[in-house]
């Protein structure tokens, strides 16, 4: 087609409609290592090296056609490995020689969220991602292969006991039998039927790790490969190296208002607490999916000596501080499911747990402990107070109404005060479901009862507690109210610990006991 200036244009459009597909959500591992295992048919791999970029530590890219040399050795071959970056997800690699020649021409890449080590054959495409069928390893002996950064091996030696059918004498350790691209080889005869062998890598007291090592022969095989200085083993690497996401545990104490208490990954980019009023964080797929989370962003901090002082089991832990800016939506974030989160700098979620939360429910709630909870009384008129800070709402349902308790944002005790003639026909549930008609002051002088008849354990609970789901679906109870007596000077000190909040509606029922109990029950409805 020709407009009226001369241009040409095409005589057909065209478009793209629907939904364009979801980005997506990236996903991190705690490897510190890829490793390519090559095999050649002459054996020869003095030329070859590992051509690697994506996700790999700083330092570890190279200039075409300089790479990372396979300077291991096993039964498959020889292998190369590179170093990872925090939260690495993808790692590209081309196996190449000295002139830039490729092995394949194909780009190639390892998915390190799934496997940290592969396998090739010379001039073939296809991949390993599982262990190919090694020969049998020797029992008799454990092989170490020990790398030096500095290539320096001399004066270094295998302070061997448990396991060795020879310990040796600290002033004489095994010396390398042979020393290979890779670095010292040190083999030790082991005892029959040996299971562990103890060991430590020394130059005289220079020691290469502080602490005594130990190779578990059953699950780590009879032949390993070490780097100076780190614990992990480079071979075998260990199974399972996903992220460490687990909102089954709570490794994070929030122990105040502005400070979260928690060592995660020293190399994430950044750390936030979210939080959900729903409960929908998850885990899935090595990545963390809510409908309606929200984030309060942390810095990293330290600990004070007062805070030090106050919680001395955490004084080796990270100090995080909730940004200023967040500081105003802390008290909602309690209200909804915690979850502490560490993301690398491409987004991926590099650790996450649940939160402890006593010591920040203790410094906002101070008036708590002065608070008078359960059902009072003052000129005839009846008052119930629950103390329950992590609700979402709290209300009383009475003889069939539903009553709302009014919240004291101070103390987080909730209040309500009744009419003061209590219909008689109030009552009490049987454990088998029965009701029983009774008095509301029957009740109340029940629920005030310090003891279970015929035991002399204090009482547990008080009118207005309340049993609730958690966030994994198991039934975990939250202090609604507070002493273990019933004596009007002690009423209302806060529980010693307070399991995570999940988002629900905390309803305080009508009292309730079995015949010759004195211990009450309530239970919550969702909002």
């Amino acid at each position: 087609m020709i407009d009226s200036a001369g241009r040409t244009a095409s005589a057909t459009a065209t478009s793209t409609t629907g939904t364009p597909p979801a980005p997506e959500i990236p996903t991190a591992s705690s490897r510190d290592y890829a490793i390519v295992h090559y095999k050649r048919a002459d054996g020869d791999y003095t030329d070859w090296r590992l051509y690697a970029w994506g996700d790999i530590a700083d330092g570890e890219g190279t200039t075409w056609p300089e790479g990372h040399d396979f300077i291991g050795r096993d039964a498959y071959g020889a292998f190369a490995y590179v170093k990872l970056k925090p939260g690495a997800s993808n790692v590209g690699y081309l196996v190449i020689d000295k002139d830039g020649n490729k092995d394949v021409s194909a780009d190639r890449s390892i998915d390190v969220t799934k496997t940290g080590e592969i396998w090739v054959e010379q001039g073939k495409e296809a991949v390993m991602t599982e262990w190919p069928d090694y020969p049998a390893q020797d029992t008799s002996k454990a092989v170490l292969h020990y790398h030096r950064a500095d290539g320096n091996y001399d004066g270094w030696g295998l302070h061997v006991w448990t396991g060795a059918a020879t310990p040796t004498d600290w002033s004489k350790p095994l010396e390398p039998v042979r020393t290979d691209a890779y670095g010292a080889v040190f083999e030790v005869p082991l005892t029959d039927g040996a299971t562990n062998l103890s060991y430590i890598i020394h130059k005289g007291d220079d020691k290469d790790l502080s602490a005594d090592q130990s190779l578990d022969l059953k699950a780590g095989g009879h032949e390993v490969w070490l780097l100076n200085g780190q614990k992990k083993y480079l071979l075998p690497q260990s199974a399972g190296s996903a992220a460490a996401l687990d909102l089954t545990t709570s490794k994070a104490v929030w122990i105040d208002r502005n400070t979260l208490a928690w060592n995660g990954n020293e190399t994430a980019a950044s750390t936030q607490l979210l939080y959900s009023r729903t409960g929908s964080i998850k885990v899935n797929n090595g990545a963390l999916t809510s409908t309606d989370e929200r984030w309060l962003c942390l810095t990293k901090s330290a600990l004070t000596d007062a805070q030090k002082a106050k919680f001395p089991h955490l004084k080796s832990y990270t100090a995080w501080t909730v940004d200023p800016r967040d500081r105003d939506r802390v008290r909602e974030a309690l209200r909804g499911q915690l979850v502490a989160s560490q993301r690398a700098a491409n987004g991926a979620v590099l650790a996450a747990t649940g939160v402890q939360i006593a010591g920040v429910l203790g410094d906002l709630h101070v008036g708590a402990k002065d608070a008078d909870l359960g059902p009072t009384f003052r000129d005839g008129r009846p008052t119930l107070a629950v103390w329950a800070p992590t609700a979402q709402q709290v209300s009383l349902d009475l003889d069939g109404t539903r009553v709302a308790m009014k919240r004291n944002g101070t103390t987080g005790v909730g209040t309500t005060r009744t009419a003061t003639t209590v219909p008689e026909g109030s009552y009490v549930s049987d454990r088998d479901g029965t009701r029983r008609t009774v008095g509301f002051r029957e009740m109340v002088k029940a629920a005030m009862s310090p003891t279970t008849p015929g035991s002399s354990r204090p009482r547990r609970t008080w009118p207005g507690r309340a049993s609730r789901p958690s966030p994994t679906g198991r039934g975990t109870p939250y202090a609604a109210a507070g002493p273990s007596t019933p004596t009007r000077a002690s009423r209302g000190s806060p529980p010693a610990s307070i399991p995570t909040p999940t988002p629900r509606t905390a309803t305080a029922l009508r009292p309730s006991r079995r015949p010759g109990s004195s211990t009450t029950r309530t239970s919550s409805r969702s909002a």
